[in-house]
């Protein structure tokens, strides 16, 4: 197990789980994301996370009302 900065537990039991799957794909579109950003930098990479980053932000745009 480990325990770093508020998160931890014995990530090898989480493999099958939901929360194990959604660690997984969160790192794994983290590395996918720098690996573009500073090694490959091609304008079609930058391109993709550009546009799903433009998603993400458009289907939060209604979560919070602040008028």
């Amino acid at each position: 197990g480990v325990y770093r900065g508020g998160f931890g537990g014995n990530l090898a039991q989480q493999k099958k789980t939901p929360e194990g799957k959604a660690i997984r794909a969160a790192v794994m579109e983290s590395s996918g994301y720098l690996e573009c950003s500073m090694v490959k930098k091609t304008k079609r990479c930058l391109k993709k996370y550009e546009e799903r980053e433009q998603k993400r932000r458009e289907s939060n745009e209604d979560v919070l009302d602040l008028d």
